[in-house]
């Protein structure tokens, strides 16, 4: 019997608690830090006072007139602008001395003076005159183009797909059944069996309906006519006109009273014509709805309102009323020009009554306010606006107050003059004596005569330039009288004016001439001459600029060290190519016939798959003119993958991989040259394997097999049988558990 015999240890832990919560710091190094970082002062930023500018606005390059643009195109505006580092810079865009509308369609744009509009889809409206102006604190500049659009039919009537409609056509004529000419049918003049019948009378808005039956119903030449007091009635989108198997209908949506007259519709075929008609007439309604569409909803409407409005109790004037007093009246206005606006006001007592209402008459008819006139009525103040005044507005207007003791009254008169539809006077009368004011010449102020500049002289003159192919070539010189306005510069070269181009940048500034030449060619040399003209004369220096070409072909040499460089890759590359230069020497020398000092064996005998290895050598060896053909069963062989041929100074070998029954045979080497030949021969036999192999491969023949034969017996056993002579013994510790010591907490 086999026993196990279990041994215990017990180990011993010690731990010492402390509080439950730390009040000390588990890094004291880190604490100190971050207690002299939150003791730094923060980073202040530097202030940097913004520049100043000290130049008012001026265009360097204008806007162009836009003449001729298809309607739907897209409309691109621009000038430059200086200042460019203004702050205080503002640009603005106006159209027919309008403020430009802000849409999705214009995009405009200002960025470091470059200033641009551009319009996309443009349409018949957009066109005018454009303004940009520009304005700072110093002045402002203003700049001007126009725009034409070429605009389109209202309606397209040709097809805007050419090749689409040609398909078409030939689709449509290759479908059409050919159909028997049959003669045309006669028809009769056209009778109208229902007269012509609609509304005699309708309100502005309405609806308006007529029809009438014609026949006859089949005649494809029959065609309609309306008329309306005897004027051809022009379609649009609310006359809808339909004819369908003779019956015929007219419909106008949304009536004005211009619709009002003699509706005919008129029958014509090639027979003859028919008339049938019927009036209409449409009753104008008032231009201000007074009555709510909706009764119920407005009485609920001025509850919540009156609620609203109440006074709340603690501002109740809890003093004794009165009866309305007003304090300050209507003031009259009698020289009012259209299209101004006027304000009446007036003060009214007690201001704290809740019960205090206030009404507006004009003519002593109660006034309606809309959105052009407005009424408003706060602590006492009552005020009238009335916007964009008219001819029709002078009147008598009164301002009628009530509460429960009483009502007071308080008129005024307007008078407004009809402005012609030509305007010859000024907008802005109260500026016309300013305007005089500055525009009348100044008692005692000497005029000061226009200055009078000389003709040109050039103080500095041009000076002669020579450089070499791609750099960049300067000219400059100075001119007087500097401040001329006339004073034009041109430049030329050789005689010829200078051509423009990206290359080319002539500067002129008050005096200061210059012209810069961005890498130069050689075709860019010559004599370069500066012209100044003013209305006394012209005056012009000149220079010669020669510009170095480049080489097309390098023939020195781009070695760092020059020539003595150069001469070193010259010797290695000499001493490089005299291993492979053949050496003079005399006549060519005479060989003889060639010999086989070294013959092939006489045979060979190899088994299926062996390598065969054939090699002689051949004298004269230094022949040059020796050539070496190998033959089989006296067919030439040539040089493949099985088959590799050498021959090397005299010695001469063929390799053969993988020997077969259908290389056996005889192989014959010839050698020739211009003296004779030699040739030299051998037989190979190759024996074949079986076709079944019953004996076994392993290289060390029965002794291998039988060692293979016990591991594979060995494998057989059954799994999990103890091999013999082993038996069990109880556990053991191989190591023992060390004591441990009496820690504190969180070790």
């Amino acid at each position: 019997m086999v026993f196990n015999i279990l041994e215990v240890f017990v180990i011993l832990f010690h731990i010492s608690a402390k509080g439950n919560i730390i009040l000390e710091s588990q890094r004291p190094e880190g604490l100190e830090k971050i207690r002299q970082l939150e003791g730094a002062t923060p980073f202040q930023r530097p202030e940097v006072q913004e520049p100043q500018t000290r130049q008012r606005p001026v265009f360097t390059q204008p806007l162009q007139n836009i003449d001729a643009i298809a309607e739907g195109q897209t409309a691109h505006f621009e000038c430059r602008l200086i200042p460019v580092g203004d702050p205080t810079l503002k640009v603005e865009w106006f159209r027919n001395e309008k403020p430009l509308e802000t849409s999705s369609r214009i995009t405009r744009t200002h960025d470091f003076g470059f200033v641009a509009l551009d319009m996309t889809h443009v349409r018949g409206e957009d066109e005018g005159v454009y303004i940009c102006r520009a304005s700072n604190a110093l002045g402002e500049a203003v700049t001007t183009a126009s725009m034409k659009i070429r605009t389109k039919a209202s309606i397209q009537l040709e097809t805007q797909h050419p090749e689409g409609m040609k398909k078409i056509k030939q689709l449509e004529e290759g479908r059409a059944p050919a159909r028997p000419d049959e003669p045309d049918r006669a028809f009769e003049k056209p009778i109208f069996t229902q007269l012509l019948t609609g509304p005699s009378e309708l309100w502005e808005g309405q609806h308006a309906h007529f029809e009438c039956r014609v026949v006859p119903v089949g005649d494809p030449s029959l065609r309609f006519e309306w008329f309306v007091n005897g004027i051809e009635l022009k379609m649009g989108s609310r006359f809808h006109v339909t004819h369908d198997f003779g019956f015929v209908t007219l419909d106008i949506h949304s009536v004005v009273t211009e619709d009002s007259g003699v509706y005919m519709c008129k029958a014509i075929n090639n027979a003859g014509e028919a008339v049938s008609s019927t009036s209409l007439k449409v009753k104008s309604r008032s231009s201000i709805v007074g009555e709510p569409l909706q009764p119920d909803a407005w009485q609920k409407i001025q509850l919540k309102e009156a609620e609203m409005n109440k006074v709340p109790e603690m501002f109740v004037d809890t003093t004794p009323q009165q009866a309305p007093v007003f304090t300050t009246h209507l003031v009259s206005h009698d020289k009012l020009v259209e299209g101004q606006h006027v304000m009446l006001e007036a003060q009214v007592e007690p201001r704290a009554d809740p019960n205090l209402r206030t009404e507006w008459f004009k003519n002593g008819v109660s006034l309606t306010t809309g959105t052009r006139l407005r009424s408003t009525f706060d602590f006492g103040l009552v005020t009238l606006v009335v916007n964009g005044l008219r001819a029709d507005d002078s009147a008598i207007y009164t301002c009628k107050a009530t509460n429960l003791l009483g009502e007071a009254v308080s008129t005024c008169t307007l008078k407004v003059e009809d402005r012609h539809w030509l305007l010859g006077g000024s907008l802005r009368p109260e500026a016309l004596p300013i305007i005089e004011g500055l525009e009348a010449p100044k008692g005692g102020q000497i005029e000061v005569p226009e200055p009078v500049y000389e003709s040109p002289v050039f103080i500095t003159h041009l000076n002669n330039v020579e450089c070499k192919e791609g750099d960049a070539v300067h000219f400059e010189c100075h001119v007087e009288p500097s401040k001329d306005p006339t004073l034009n510069i041109e430049w030329f070269v050789n005689g010829k004016p200078l051509p423009s181009g990206a290359r080319f940048k002539s500067t002129y500034d008050f005096g200061y001439v210059s012209l810069d030449i961005n890498h130069a060619y050689a075709e860019d040399s010559g004599i370069y001459m500066c012209k100044a003209t003013n209305n006394k004369g012209q005056a012009q220096t000149s220079g010669t600029l020669r510009c170095i070409s480049k080489a097309d072909i390098y023939l020195d040499t781009q070695h760092p060290q020059g020539k003595a460089g150069f001469e070193k890759v010259k010797e290695a590359e000499d001493a490089y190519l005299s291993k492979y230069q053949r050496r003079m020497s005399g006549p060519d020398a005479t060989y003889p016939k060639p010999v086989f000092t070294t013959p092939l064996e006489p045979k060979f005998s190899l088994g299926e798959a062996e390598p065969l290895h054939l090699e002689c050598t051949v004298e004269p060896k230094e022949d040059p003119n020796l050539k070496v053909e190998w033959y089989f069963n006296g067919k030439a062989l040539e040089h493949g993958s099985r088959f590799k041929m050498t021959c090397d100074f005299g010695y001469v070998t063929l390799h053969l991989t993988d020997v077969y029954e259908r290389d056996q045979g005889i192989y014959t080497c010839k050698a020739y040259n211009l003296a004779g030949e030699a040739f030299t021969s051998t037989t190979i036999y190759c024996t074949g394997k079986e076709g079944l192999i019953e004996h076994t491969q392993h290289p060390k023949g029965a002794e291998g097999l039988e060692k293979i034969q016990d591991l594979e017996e060995s494998l057989r056993r059954q799994e999990g049988a103890l091999p013999e002579g082993e038996e069990g013994h109880p556990p053991v510790f191989t190591s023992q558990v060390p004591r441990a010591m009496s820690n504190g907490c969180g070790q």
